[in-house]
């Protein structure tokens, strides 16, 4: 093989590399943060709904197979009040989606607002 065939292979390896080893997107980690909203049981039925979130950043969580990521939201809350907080968000890998693991609740620290 031509040292320029090896060059072009090794960059290719290199690439698909290193996009294996990327932690969740900020697309990734707003779906699976409105999706940890909708799983939360609720008393009486109240309708909790998600209105904005954005990912402040993910960092691996020290094991390999997880990223945490930190979480800014907002929530609409019954009777037109609304919520801003931030939790943190327990990442990990299943098939080819970064999804939020139920093993691990969700905290959600913040001041509710009308």
């Amino acid at each position: 093989m031509p040292p320029a065939d090896k060059c072009i292979l090794f960059l290719g390896s290199l690439v698909l590399l290193t996009a294996c080893a990327r932690g969740p997107s900020s697309i990734d980690v707003e779906a699976a943060t409105k999706s940890a909203i909708r799983d939360v049981p609720t008393s009486r039925g109240v309708d909790i709904s998600v209105s904005s979130v954005k990912n402040q950043g993910c960092a691996p969580d020290g094991s390999g197979a997880a990223y945490v990521c930190t979480v800014e939201l907002e929530l609409n809350l019954p009777m037109g009040n609304r919520m801003t907080g931030s939790t943190v968000i327990r990442m990990v890998k299943s098939g080819d989606s970064w999804v939020h693991d139920k093993t691990k609740g969700l905290s959600i620290q913040g001041a509710a607002s009308s």
